[in-house]
């Protein structure tokens, strides 16, 4: 698992790079990578990121992503919003693009539009310091039981026998509840939507 994991993160950095999304994006705003991506800790071919912009409107997001949709390897490309007219500050916007790699895998790419008012320097502040916190705590023994887990979940939700679980979910359970695998991580899960009622 940790040799899957590694080569799709190898070939995320290379999408990445031909792509030249930071480059491409930072123009609209502030690029932060989220997910497995930013952690070294991907399963799936996706890569998530969030841009938080000064000025939030459509054709800002269309324009930020103009070069990468007519790049010859972007084989689609899907908007939504989540308009608030009254609340300028809680629209939101999002952009889905379908890549092609070299050997013909498919992947996918997620942008997240916010406005950055939206999305307090607090905020900002926590998504950094929660990232760094992962990255310098997530020992070796951790990083396997979080991919373990990942892995066996994924092929769950494949068969319809799990509902959605996220990242933070996993990673919270490992690092703070000395959860090791998946037996453990279901029974905590149990355990915490029982205290919910």
């Amino acid at each position: 698992m940790l040799s899957i994991s590694k080569r799709i993160y190898t070939q995320a950095l290379k999408i990445v790079q031909d792509l030249a999304l930071v480059d491409n994006l930072e123009n609209a705003g502030d690029v932060y990578f989220v997910g497995g991506l930013a952690l070294n800790l991907m399963i799936k071919r996706d890569i998530d990121l969030i841009i938080l912009m000064d000025k939030l409107c459509k054709e800002e997001v269309y324009n930020s992503v103009d070069i990468l949709k007519r790049h010859p390897r972007i084989s689609a490309m899907v908007f939504r919003s989540r308009l608030a007219e009254s609340d300028v500050l809680n629209r939101r916007f999002y952009v889905h693009a379908g890549y092609v790699d070299k050997q013909n895998n498919s992947w996918t790419i997620d942008l997240a539009f916010w406005h950055k008012d939206s999305w307090d320097p607090g905020k900002t502040r926590d998504l950094c310091t929660r990232l760094n916190y992962l990255k310098n705590n997530i020992t070796p023994k951790m990083r396997a039981a979080i991919l373990n887990i990942k892995f066996q979940l994924q092929a769950l939700q494949k068969e319809g026998r799990q509902n959605t679980i996220t990242g933070n979910m996993i990673y919270d359970a490992v690092l703070h509840h000395h959860v090791n695998d998946l037996k453990q991580f279901l029974a905590h899960r149990r355990r915490l939507d029982r205290n919910k009622h």
